[in-house]
């Protein structure tokens, strides 16, 4: 089993928008952190194995909250 942290990524149109990330990922690497170094003009490509990719430019993106942790399946 792999977990997972799982965050919410409120838009300025308010949709929210989940992403997920390995629950050992630390320092710059994680959502927050590229988040918070990105310039306005950047873009966030956020993949979902269900759902598919969606692109979202950081101005886009009024916040982002951390919902919590899951476990899930490693895929083969």
């Amino acid at each position: 089993m792999k977990t997972v942290q799982i965050y919410n990524l409120h838009l300025v149109t308010g949709e929210v928008v989940q992403a997920a990330e390995d629950y050992e990922l630390k320092g710059k690497k994680t959502i927050v952190s590229l988040f918070q170094r990105a310039d306005d003009e950047d873009i966030f490509l956020i993949t979902d194995l269900l759902l598919g990719s969606c692109y979202i430019p950081k101005k886009n993106i009024a916040y982002i909250a951390k919902i919590g942790r899951a476990s899930c399946r490693e895929r083969v």
